[in-house]
Formats: C-alpha cells, structure tokens, sequence
C-alpha cells in the first residue's frame, strides 16, 4: 500500500500578510500526523510543487522563503519535509485538462492527485485554507471521467478518517485519568506482538517478532503521562528495559526497584 500526500499550492492564497503562518502550520501539522502511521506500507511521499517553497508572493516582492528566514522554527520543519519530499509531479497528463468544477486545475498537483489515485495509491491533498473543498473533492478529467480524492484542512478530520481506515492506530491518550488497556498500545500490533497465554501481575504478556526472549507487557498501575509498557527477559526472568506505549522505544535506564523485578509468569483466562 501507498499513500501520495500532496501538498495543494492552490489553497495558499492569502489576503493578510499575516494569516501564511496559521495555514502553514496547520499544513504541517498534518502532515505529521501521516509520519505517525504504524502499519506495515510501501512508502508515504509527500508531493510538493516548486512554486510553493520558491515563488509564492504574499507581500509585493516577498517570496515565501524570506517569509521562512522570518521564522527559524517554521524554516526547520518545513526543510525537514523538502528533505524527504518528491519535488516532481509524478502522474499527471501534461496534455490534458483537468477541473474542480468550472476551475481549470491543470499543471497543479491537483491534477496530480488525480492520476495517483487512478494508479491505485491512497491519494490525500493537504489544504493551507480550510476555503477548499473539504473533506473530499470532486476532479474531472476532460474526456476521461472523474476522481473522488480526499481533502482536508483540519487535523482533527484527517485523523478521524485514517483511523476509520484503519491507516492510524488509536493510542492511548496522556492527557487521561484513566488507565488504558493493550488494546490501546501497541501491543495491539499483530505485525509486531504475538499474546501468549500467560499474564504478568495480570497483564498479559506479549512475545516481540524477532526477539523471542522478549516479553512485555502494560504496567497496569500507571495513568496518564506515567503510563509505560514492561519488557522481561524469559531466560533471566527478569526485568530488562520500559518502553513507551505507542512506539518501541526504550526511553530511559530502569531504577534500582525495576532491576530486581522478578517475572512471574501466570496463566491467564
């Protein structure tokens, strides 16, 4: 599976000097909620016209750029995602004429996301203004017929739908006071975790792909931003690293208590 994410440079049109930043970040911010995606996928390109980064006038004589050197952080994510874009349209049909209802969006990577999904890839725009249509988009192509592309603005839409598609696992949330089940770690990843039988002080325990002495499992006593997964060796039955609930990501040493930890294997109903 692929997903193409095209940035709409036809959406970036500003009417107040000041109003790029918001539409900006809000473009960022969904894009990285597309570099959270867990499942095994072939590739997610972020596909970005030239004209957006290089020739975008927001100000007489002001190019988008300049715009980004008034901003460090913003200069730095943006840099990071050209970095890893595909500057180049891929698909589109230099000779034909594409529309989103009477506008002529040829040569633009709306016409783009048209041909991606006609090839079969998950084909998603990225809207700087929330004034384009949202949260799909009708485009024809002349003589050819029409694609229902999805098109969103805001972020928390966007992640509704890729979860509904099951693209985006649900994880846990931080910010709440109650305690979370494996169902919500990612644990829940069949691709990654294989439940045994067997529990840990009643959590069950998980075998890792790949690293057969590995068990872990969900600290059941902790909530909100305390919360972390266990991870034990068999052979040692012993506690060997903590991990972070929605990544494998062992992201501190164990303390004097976790080092003596003893695991103790039961079998669960």
């Amino acid at each position: 599976m692929k997903i193409n994410a095209y940035l709409n440079e036809l959406s970036f049109e500003v009417t107040n000097p000041d109003d790029w930043a918001t539409r900006f970040d809000n473009a960022i911010s969904c894009l990285n909620i597309l570099s959270k995606i867990k499942i095994p996928i072939e590739s997610i390109s972020t596909i970005i016209h030239s004209r957006i980064f290089l020739s975008i006038v927001i100000e007489p004589s002001t190019k988008f750029t300049e715009l980004l050197d008034r901003d460090k952080g913003r200069k730095k994510s943006f840099t990071a995602i050209y970095k890893t874009a595909v500057k180049d349209y891929l698909f589109m049909d230099s000779k034909a004429q594409y529309y989103v209802g009477d506008q002529n969006v040829s040569q633009t990577s709306i016409a783009d996301s048209y041909e991606s999904q006609k090839s079969g890839a998950i084909t998603i725009l990225i809207n700087f203004s929330p004034t384009f249509p949202s949260p799909t988009v009708d485009i024809i192509k002349k003589e050819d017929g029409s694609q229902t592309i999805m098109s969103y603005h805001s972020v928390e839409a966007l992640t509704t739908k890729l979860q509904e598609l099951k693209i985006l696992r649900t994880f846990y949330d931080k910010r709440s006071n109650t305690r979370p089940n494996d169902s919500l770690t990612i644990l829940s990843d069949t691709s990654l975790f294989i439940p045994t039988e067997y529990g840990n002080r009643k959590s069950r325990l998980y075998r890792r792909i790949g690293h057969e002495d590995e068990l872990w499992c969900l600290d059941r006593f902790h909530r909100g931003n305390s919360i972390h997964l266990e991870v034990f060796s068999e052979s040692k039955k012993k506690q060997i690293a903590v991990s972070c609930h929605d990544e494998i990501n062992f992201f501190r040493e164990l303390n004097s208590s976790e080092k003596n930890r003893t695991l103790i294997i039961e079998r669960m109903p």
